[in-house]
């Protein structure tokens, strides 16, 4: 009788022992699906990550703050649409103007007004600057807050693999990017495309339309040079980015480790090591400048080639006598303000692209789980008399083997 209760309590022990390891697996994987459910919005492929995905994350960010935040970003928006109807507008009133001195009228009001039309416009995007500064800073600061809460919330076999310099580096560069795009998508390439509507609109308008077709095919042919090339670079891009990361940590694990340098001797190693990261650097650093060249190229045969066309065309139309001087100016006029700007495209968009390698990497430092999560709502502990055991209370590091406590 003894032996058989003997036996059924060693069973009953090795079914509890089962038990708890069984436990101790669903607690392994329960943060682990919990923090996946937590972290969706960062699970998207490498092609759902695109400028759209990267505003989705930054938008909510702008309505952050305090109530004065918000009347800045109202105000933004409105100074934005404001400049741009000032700027279609002063070319009008310079063909006037010219008309006017041309018939030998007294003109006095139209200087006036187009002297006040150009201030005013300049003075909006000053203040729209001045503005956009407050709410851009507000948006990085939101952003890099949840970052770095995220870091915080690693595990300690994170924090051990020992690449600080790599994870400040991305972080530094990561929320600034996100206002970077922010800057350049909403405030400036959005405005820039409102500004195009408004003055073909205007070309359409006043002159025949084989100048609104050479115009539209003018901007179309930039837009399309400008992206494709801009696609082509991004991955020198990449290269560059990932070297500036490796010879940054490879400096700041030195520098950490910097008693264990000197114990081995290994300055020399170090400083080989850290020099061949920085060429590598160098020569992604290169090749990003040189394509830059190419896209200065293309774009400007682009813009040289449609001016050229237009000028032409408004030439020939006077001579015939179906436009006038003042025509012929406000035309170039327009046509210089379009490519001014076009012009910028290129440079807003290449930084677009630079900014979103850098996002990118922050959305996969975003992809760690959290493996120590909070429950979302955990019991109170209630007081009473007891002790308190500790049994079959295991731990581990990352791919080593688990130990006991």
């Amino acid at each position: 009788g003894k032996t058989k209760d003997l036996k059924k309590s060693l069973l009953t022990k090795e079914e509890q022992k089962e038990a708890l390891l069984d436990q101790k697996e669903t607690k392994k994987e329960k943060p682990m699906e919990e923090s996946k459910k937590d972290h969706a919005w960062a699970d998207g492929s490498q092609e759902s990550r695109g400028i759209g995905y990267a505003l989705s994350f930054t938008l909510p960010s702008l309505w952050t703050g305090s109530c004065w935040t918000k009347f800045l970003v109202v105000l933004t928006f409105f100074m934005i649409v404001l400049a741009k109807v000032l700027n279609v507008i002063h070319p009008i009133v310079l063909k006037f103007l010219i008309d006017s001195l041309i018939a030998g009228e007294k003109i006095y009001h139209l200087v006036i007004i187009y002297a006040v039309i150009k201030f005013s416009a300049d003075l909006v995007n000053n203040l729209r600057e001045s503005s956009f500064a407050t709410v851009s800073a507000n948006a990085e600061v939101y952003i890099a807050d949840k970052v770095y809460n995220h870091i915080q919330n690693q595990s300690l076999a994170f924090h051990l693999k020992r690449e600080t310099g790599k994870i400040i580096r991305i972080c530094s560069r990561g929320s600034q990017s996100f206002s970077q795009i922010l800057k350049y998508t909403i405030f400036s390439i959005g405005p820039l495309f409102l500004e195009l509507l408004l003055v073909v609109l205007v070309i359409g308008f006043f002159f025949p339309y084989w100048f609104f077709i050479l115009v539209v095919l003018s901007i179309f042919a930039y837009i399309v040079d400008t992206f494709y090339v801009t696609e082509w670079r991004a991955k020198y891009f990449k290269k560059m980015n990932t070297a500036d990361n490796n010879y940054v940590q490879k400096a700041t694990d030195s520098l950490l480790n910097f008693e264990t340098v000197k114990y081995f001797n290994a300055e020399k190693h170090e400083e080989e090591r850290y020099m061949k990261a920085l060429q590598v650097y160098k020569k992604e650093n290169i090749r990003v400048t040189r394509s830059l060249v190419v896209l200065g190229l293309s774009q400007n045969i682009v813009i040289n080639a449609g001016l050229l066309l237009n000028l032409l065309l408004a030439n020939y139309m006077i001579v015939n006598g179906n436009l006038i001087i003042g025509d012929f100016v406000m035309l170039n006029t327009y046509i210089l303000q379009i490519y001014a700007p076009l012009n910028f495209l290129g440079t807003m968009w290449r930084f677009i692209r630079q900014a979103m390698v850098d996002v990118e990497q922050i959305f996969e430092l975003l992809d760690t789980d959290e493996r120590i999560m909070d429950a979302k709502e955990p019991e109170r502990s209630r007081i009473c008399d007891g002790e308190i055991e500790f049994k079959d209370v295991c731990f581990n590091y990352e791919n080593k083997r688990e130990g006991k406590m």
